[in-house]
């Protein structure tokens, strides 16, 4: 079990939604995520005008999902992320991890 988090400029915030209901969004259409949590990451990046999904990690044994997105806004291109993890923090680690490791889905 776990919980879902937007991930930005530092801030983070919990999202409702499960790790299956992700994963099958993830699945279907990679800016699914993202269009779901839209209003979140607006309320801390205000209007994003295009989004681009670079690259995500999936570890179902564990319940981990993390979706690394750029959102182009008028701050600039700013990197976030939408994590399903046990915590914030281990989600960043495994993503991290992924990423040295040569195991992260690119798009």
């Amino acid at each position: 079990m776990g919980k879902a988090f937007i991930y930005t400029l530092d801030t983070s915030i919990e999202a409702d939604v499960s790790f299956k209901e992700l994963y099958e969004m993830l699945n279907k259409n990679p800016i699914e995520p993202f269009e779901r949590f839209r209003d979140e990451i607006e309320s801390i990046l205000d209007r994003v005008h295009r989004v681009k999904i670079n690259a995500s990690f999936e570890d179902e044994s564990k319940k981990i999902i993390v979706l690394d997105y750029t959102a182009f806004c008028e701050l600039g291109n700013v990197n976030v992320k939408i994590i399903h993890a046990k915590s914030l923090d281990d989600g960043l680690k495994e993503f991290y991890w992924a990423r040295e490791m040569g195991k992260l889905r690119q798009y």
